[in-house]
């Protein structure tokens, strides 16, 4: 196990810990270069049910496999974990004061600190989070797996309804962001009925307000599942193609695993 141990020779360091930035967290698996060397940060928001906090999810939450791909790639990886919030939250999407507000505050933290690119990555609540934030943000990339929201377990209709309403009002927001959106939604996602429906619907309102986008429904029995894309075998099959598509200076407005670069 490598405890304090930098190495200067690469230009890279095992001290994720004098890397947090505030309220947020460098991911203690991972390499960490600094603002100076990193092609970039991405920041990632996990995902959780309403009641769950900060400590939970701070000692039980990794970064998904694909942000792998991103860090042996030269960029940091940095995790903010949102406090539970009370069922108010949709009446306060359009305030500063909520979670939402602390997201761009930390987008806008790492672009003071340095860093060239920002990418904000999230799964489920997180997703939801990070394109709603992303609608509030100029030069902001998304990679958005299986976005959420819901007070229930299993949701109710109600609930996925209204997870749906809050990501085409994000969607809809994202005219002259100079953003780029890549989602995935996995089937037998009890969140998201009919994952292919709401990739279309995606992918329209992207068209329309004219923000490139990559949008991944997977198919094989190992990509199924709420939790799918945070798994190796999502990973194996799309980190390099959402790399691709995150890095590349001119993208198609609607890109494709063939056609990310």
């Amino acid at each position: 196990m490598l405890v304090n141990n930098d190495f200067p020779v690469l230009g890279i360091s095992f001290q994720p810990n004098a890397a947090d930035i505030g309220i947020l967290h460098a991911d203690r698996d991972l390499f960490y270069f600094g603002p100076g060397k990193a092609r970039g940060a991405v920041l990632y928001i996990p995902g959780r049910g309403p009641l769950i906090g900060r400590a939970v999810q701070i000692t039980a939450v990794n970064s998904p496999n694909y942000l792998r791909e991103f860090n042996n790639n030269d960029w940091d990886v940095y995790h903010y974990y949102a406090p539970p919030e009370p069922h108010g939250f949709i009446e306060r999407l359009t305030t500063d004061k909520d979670v939402v507000g602390a997201i761009t505050r930390a987008v806008n933290s790492l672009a003071d600190r340095g860093y060239q690119k920002v990418l904000l990555a999230g799964h489920s609540w997180g997703a939801t989070l990070a394109l709603y934030a992303a609608s509030k943000l100029e030069r902001v990339a998304v990679i958005a797996t299986s976005p959420a929201f819901a007070f229930h377990d299993p949701p109710t209709k109600e609930d996925t309804d209204r997870g749906l309403s809050i990501v085409g009002l994000s969607l809809r927001a994202m005219a002259d962001r100079q953003s780029r959106i890549a989602m995935a939604m996995l089937d037998e996602d009890p969140f998201n009925p009919d994952p292919q429906g709401r990739l279309r619907l995606a992918g329209t309102l992207l068209t329309v307000e004219g923000v490139p986008s990559l949008l991944i429904h997977p198919s094989g029995e190992r990509l199924r599942g709420h939790f799918a894309a945070q798994s190796f075998d999502f990973a194996l099959e799309y980190a390099g193609c959402l790399r691709d598509f995150i890095e590349t200076d001119v993208v198609k407005r609607s890109a494709s695993c063939e056609t990310a670069r």
